[in-house]
């Protein structure tokens, strides 16, 4: 399986940043890096998201609630999903706050919804 790496994440957060005319900056370097290794994740040799959506929803899980940029966390994370799930790049959509799909994934933490609860709401 392949995954996003640093260099492409980077990448979609400043085409991201581009589009939407936000402050572009890495806030924690450490917090990037862990979100993407977060679908990586094994434990007793087993992969803690088996999955290619629980992988999905762990890198976007983890892009929102590690905060590592200035600006963009929960647009670079909506984005990186579709990407981890294809591994091909696609074009960036334009998002903005009134979209329903935009909405309902950046509402989550207030709403306090669970990585396992996100994975098993995913469309296969």
């Amino acid at each position: 399986m392949r995954y996003l790496t640093l260099g492409e994440t980077l990448e979609l957060y400043r085409k991201i940043i581009e589009q939407s005319g936000s402050s572009l900056g890495i806030r924690d370097l450490d917090a990037l890096e862990s979100a993407i290794a977060q679908p990586r994740m094994t434990f007793g040799g087993e992969d803690l998201y088996p999955t290619v959506v629980e992988k999905a929803s762990a890198l976007g899980f983890s892009l929102i609630m590690n905060h590592p940029f200035v600006d963009g966390n929960k647009r670079t994370s909506l984005c990186s999903r579709p990407l981890a799930r294809r591994f091909e790049p696609r074009t960036i959509p334009p998002a903005s706050q009134g979209d329903r799909p935009y909405s309902a994934f950046c509402n989550h933490r207030a709403q306090g919804i669970s990585l396992q609860r996100r994975c098993s709401c995913q469309p296969s």
